[in-house]
């Protein structure tokens, strides 16, 4: 079966940093990571953070993977419609080449203690794609509920690209600031 993607541009602006994921899973990436020889050992010991890692659908080649749900949230965000139900919007993923990706080690000092953070984080200027199953540029719809809760209207709303979106963790501190575009 041919599944048809919809292509889009995921320009990094600031650097995105890694989720914070299950144990089980890290411990997963990191395998993998030491598997192609991308970091150190110590590196990998000290790492925190990592992204994913799936197989581009069109490329076949394994890359950086930003889930579609975080992508989708953070258009939700964009487009002020945040925890409302949105039809539609069905994306697959965000792919980064693996230079695109270093690593970062923060310390903390926290009660008189040092505490080290080590995570990786896409570098500002790295380009990724976006797959979706739906044209991000058509219309929309998403419920709004009324006050008394018992009620809701449907609206429609429409994307106009380019727009800038946040992602990862720390975005409060101004990460993860990216453009989406055709």
């Amino acid at each position: 079966m041919n599944t048809r993607y919809y292509v889009y541009k995921l320009k990094v602006v600031s650097p995105v940093i890694a989720p914070k994921l299950p144990e089980s899973l890290t411990k997963e990436v990191k395998s993998y990571l030491k598997s192609i020889n991308k970091y150190t050992n110590e590196e990998l010991e000290h790492l925190d953070r990592v992204f994913l890692r799936f197989r581009d659908p069109v490329t076949n080649l394994v890359k950086v993977f930003i889930r579609g749900t975080t992508i989708r949230g953070a258009i939700k965000v964009a487009i002020g419609v945040l925890g409302r139900p949105l039809f539609g919007l069905r994306i697959i993923g965000a792919y980064f080449s693996e230079n695109s990706v270093k690593v970062y080690t923060q310390s903390l000092i926290k009660n008189g203690k040092q505490k080290l953070f080590t995570y990786e984080f896409i570098i500002p200027g790295s380009e990724g794609v976006v797959y979706s199953l739906d044209d991000l540029e058509s219309e929309f719809a998403y419920k709004v509920g009324d006050e008394d809760g018992k009620s809701s209207t449907i609206r429609k709303i429409r994307i106009t690209l380019p727009i800038m979106i946040s992602i990862g963790a720390m975005k409060s501190k101004g990460h993860g600031v990216c453009i989406l575009s055709k």
